[in-house]
């Protein structure tokens, strides 16, 4: 992958004229993020922080790389945010009006939650299956699916994740996965495996084998995937474990909460079909939960039931 050509509209040049009339509307952990209107387009320009410039860093120059090389070998994917240009570390997308967690959740009808799942399914189901992966998002929740004016749902922000490593025979293996942690002056120090307990906050929209240290696959992101439709059906709900309670115990984390055993309560009211792909995706032993692309074709099951098409889709207003 080192020598892969990354394919993009866009490149440094065209970035300077952008930067020219650019208005900045956002702000991430590691980038700066921009809306520009140029060559006739809306578009998305994300700008490396300073402080990460001068990063000397092997893990995290390959993480931007791995992103730019993930979003170039799916380019046209039609669940998945296009990237329109790239500057070293800085790219440019689509612009998309709005992220699945700034919805007007009271107005959804439940039909329009299903196609909204079906898109989040097919968006991660298509990362996953891209070539030399399956790629790992690694950072799912809401706010990372974008939706466009016709109400097509699309995957972003894959900084956060990688190519799942294969060995000498081409077969996928798994990966310990390293988080690197930051110093008060924002530099980064030697990368250090995750722990339990350790004070590195994980936050809640992580697999049990996450807060568990285990190796992880793909399969961490289908957890994580029934978290963010479950958060969809629940109002667009924030976090799936406010009382980290199971039964009669309490539990003083998310973390200790899920390694029990613990899951978001699922209304009885949701269809039978969306309660029975939460408790797949929910799965303690990864190897038991369905694929991204499983949980798919599940989910356009009931859509073809209920006789949905793209009428029925939400959309953002203009």
């Amino acid at each position: 992958m080192k020598n892969y050509t990354i394919q993009t509209e866009y490149g440094c040049d065209d970035f300077e004229e952008m930067e020219k009339t650019w208005t900045k509307i956002a702000h991430g952990n590691q980038r700066d993020v921009y809306f520009a209107e140029y060559d006739g387009k809306k578009i998305v320009v994300k700008v490396l922080k300073d402080i990460y410039k001068s990063v000397n860093h092997d893990d995290f120059k390959a993480s931007l790389y791995s992103e730019a090389v993930a979003l170039s070998l799916l380019r046209n994917a039609s669940n998945i945010v296009q990237q329109v240009g790239r500057c070293h570390s800085n790219i440019a997308a689509e612009w998309l009006p709005v992220d699945l967690q700034k919805l007007p959740h009271h107005e959804l009808t439940e039909n329009q939650r299903i196609l909204l799942s079906l898109g989040m399914a097919e968006g991660l189901a298509q990362l996953h299956s891209v070539c030399h992966g399956p790629f790992l998002h690694h950072d799912l929740r809401l706010k990372q699916w974008m939706l466009d004016p016709n109400g097509v749902v699309k995957l972003g922000d894959l900084n956060a994740g990688w190519f799942l490593p294969r060995n000498a025979q081409g077969e996928r293996c798994v990966k310990e996965t390293e988080v690197a942690l930051r110093t008060t002056d924002y530099g980064l120090r030697a990368t250090a495996m995750r722990w339990l307990g350790s004070g590195l906050h994980l936050g809640s929209w992580r697999a049990p084998e996450e807060f568990l240290n285990l190796p992880l696959d793909e399969k961490a992101d289908v957890f994580v995937l029934g978290l963010s439709i479950w958060a969809l059906f629940k109002d667009g709900k924030e976090s799936p474990y406010p009382n980290h309670r199971a039964g009669a115990e309490s539990y003083d984390s998310s973390a200790e909460y899920v390694i029990a055993g613990g899951r978001p309560q699922v209304d009885e009211q949701w269809p039978a079909l969306v309660r029975d792909v939460l408790t797949w995706c929910w799965a303690e032993v990864p190897a038991a939960r369905p694929g991204a692309r499983e949980v798919a074709q599940a989910l356009r099951t009931l859509v073809e039931a209920r006789g949905l098409g793209s009428d029925d889709r939400y959309r953002p207003p203009e």
